[in-house]
């Protein structure tokens, strides 16, 4: 039941965004505390899943109003890559690709920071497992691909070769 309600809030959310733009923030921003909370590990996992997408939202309309939180949020979403859940995983790479595309030069470190999480969650044994794990990995690739594009030519690309991509090899 909680799932449901988390995801039509989600969608309302989603579409409001739309509507209004980076405005919208202002009027959610006193609720960003829970999304926060929503993404804690003791939290069933569809809490996780809409948590992150909550926060998705928040930094693809408004990423410079939302970049001051980042310290709340980026420590816990790096640790969902590696989410026992698919879903949290799909919802915590899509974020970071969202970062790495319209984040710009405040998202910069958290974006490097991901690069290594991304390359273990894409290369992990269970990658393609079932169809929720191939979706994950596909936003892990394609997240990846966003940051490189989007921040390569600010990321030391000496620490991204280090990494392991085989799975990614054909954006490398």
């Amino acid at each position: 039941m909680e799932g449901e309600v988390l995801a039509r809030i989600s969608d309302l959310v989603h579409n409001m965004f739309e509507t209004f733009g980076a405005a919208f923030f202002d009027l959610i921003e006193p609720l960003f505390p829970t999304f926060v909370q929503l993404i804690d590990f003791h939290r069933a996992y569809p809490s996780r899943q809409y948590g992150i997408c909550f926060i998705d939202d928040c930094v693809e309309f408004a990423p410079s109003k939302c970049a001051r939180y980042q310290e709340q949020f980026v420590p816990v979403m790096l640790r969902c890559l590696a989410d026992e859940y698919p879903e949290v995983r799909q919802a915590a790479a899509y974020g970071f690709g969202v970062m790495g595309m319209v984040g710009g030069a405040d998202y910069l470190n958290t974006v490097t920071a991901a690069l290594e999480p991304l390359a273990a969650m894409v290369n992990s044994p269970g990658a393609r497992l079932t169809e929720e794990s191939s979706g994950a990995t596909d936003n892990g690739i394609a997240a990846v691909a966003k940051i490189l594009k989007y921040s390569g030519a600010n990321i030391d690309i000496t620490q991204v070769s280090k990494l392991n991509y085989s799975k990614v090899s054909l954006i490398m």
